[in-house]
């Protein structure tokens, strides 16, 4: 397991994330012969407790940047801007201007997202894979299978409140 925060989430998680070996936010980690690198929080109108400005989110994604070859996969729970996964019901674009350039500039395999609730399904920037199955507190979830350079990704439904 690997985790980043959530923006509801306190600054001290990344404390107990440590604890237990499962923190990916500012890292960069190897899991089963996959590299990782993650980033957590999100700016939102609401002045949430984990809320890294987009200078903050840029430096890290930055420093990250030189830890990273070419073949990874970018866990975050702000979505990039102007994609699919960012619109919210308004249709306002909220993402990160800062993750976007970085998902340009470093084009990882695939980019796993969460945030905007409303905003479930896949996208691409370049060659990038993006993907969000939307949130489990709506019985959805995803899978996904990395083969190479052959991404798949599921978007699954769980029956909530069966008799």
């Amino acid at each position: 397991m690997i985790c980043v925060p959530g923006n509801h989430d306190p600054y001290d998680i990344i404390d107990a994330f440590e604890e237990y070996d499962v923190n990916l936010h500012g890292k960069v980690r190897k899991v089963c012969g996959e590299t990782f690198a993650g980033w957590g929080g999100a700016l939102s109108p609401f002045n949430l407790a984990f809320e890294p400005t987009e200078e903050e989110t840029k430096a890290g994604l930055e420093e990250m940047a030189r830890k990273i070859g070419k073949d990874f996969i970018l866990i975050l729970h702000n979505p990039p801007k102007d994609t699919k996964l960012d619109r919210i019901i308004s249709g306002e674009h909220v993402g990160s201007p800062a993750e976007r350039e970085f998902i340009e500039n470093t084009q990882p395999k695939l980019v796993i997202t969460a945030h905007i609730h409303e905003a479930s399904g896949e996208d691409r920037i370049g060659k990038s894979v993006l993907f969000y199955p939307g949130p489990f507190y709506a019985g959805r979830y995803g899978v996904v299978t990395v083969e190479g350079d052959k991404i798949k990704c599921e978007i699954k439904k769980i029956v909530l409140g069966r008799d």
